[in-house]
């Protein structure tokens, strides 16, 4: 009779503690969207992975990047011509001196998810190994200056300019500090340049949403090499690899429940 009593208490914890705990649901698709910061700029980007194990996800990983020079600086334009009457039509901005090409990368590669710590195990907390690796589709856009023009008359007129590298430093107006009105924005956009890459990146991402969603930090590094240097400054050696550190928050949900 106790025997029997035992094995009855011991059915009935066993059941309760399954209803309690209940089966892991398993998830075979995510969705992330993630916007980044990195030692050069910033970033958006978009990831799919499907699940291949337990611990193992595959899929893509796409994004749109803002690259800057490391010794790009803002700088405001001289106020010598605030007043004349040419340069009304025309706002003044604030630009980057030397600066000859505005640098984007588009960016597409093959992610694999690995779990490290599952968040039943760390307290809420799952951790994963996300490493990438892919193509960059660089995009060079001439950097266009508004420059000031002095007539004979004393007269003026404002155009917008790029740099040209035959003219000596001494005589080209891009690089007179006392004629430049500002950054000439999205003129250029007609001249775009491809410039092909590669891309290889490691990042460790830490997950705290309750499943299905997602909301995780994910801090990481980034190589990307390029087939020549990118000319983004005119005056300072430029390079053609770029190496970052990256901080993400990505936002996103689990799908297709099993």
């Amino acid at each position: 009779m106790l025997k029997r009593s035992i094995l009855v208490v011991c059915l009935i914890a066993f059941t309760w503690a399954n209803a309690q705990g209940g089966e892991r649901i398993l998830y075979r698709v995510s969705n992330e969207f993630f916007p980044e910061i990195h030692s050069y700029s910033w970033a958006v980007g978009w990831r799919h992975l499907k699940h291949r194990t337990w611990r193992h996800w595959w899929g893509w990983e796409a994004s749109l990047a803002h690259v800057k020079h490391p010794k790009e600086t803002r700088i405001q334009p001289l106020p010598a011509f605030g007043d004349a009457g040419c340069l009304q039509s025309v706002p003044m901005r604030s630009y980057v001196y030397g600066k000859q090409h505005d640098f984007w990368t588009v960016r597409a590669s093959i992610a694999n998810s690995f779990l490290l710590f599952d968040a039943a195990d760390e307290n809420g907390v799952s951790v994963r190994l996300l490493t990438n690796i892919g193509l960059s589709l660089g995009l060079l856009k001439p950097y266009y200056l508004y420059v000031v023009k002095i007539e004979a008359d004393n007269s003026c007129s404002v155009e917008a300019v790029k740099y040209d590298s035959t003219l000596h430093p001494l005589a080209n107006p891009f690089l007179d500090t006392r004629y430049i009105y500002g950054s000439a924005g999205l003129t250029g956009l007609g001249e775009l340049r491809l410039k092909p890459g590669i891309l290889i990146q490691a990042s460790v991402v830490f997950n705290w949403a309750k499943e299905p969603a997602i909301r995780s930090v994910e801090v990481g590094a980034r190589v990307e090499h390029f087939v020549k240097p990118v000319p983004i400054m005119a005056l300072i050696e430029n390079r053609a690899m770029f190496s970052a550190l990256f901080l993400r928050v990505t936002f996103g949900k689990l799908k297709n429940p099993s």
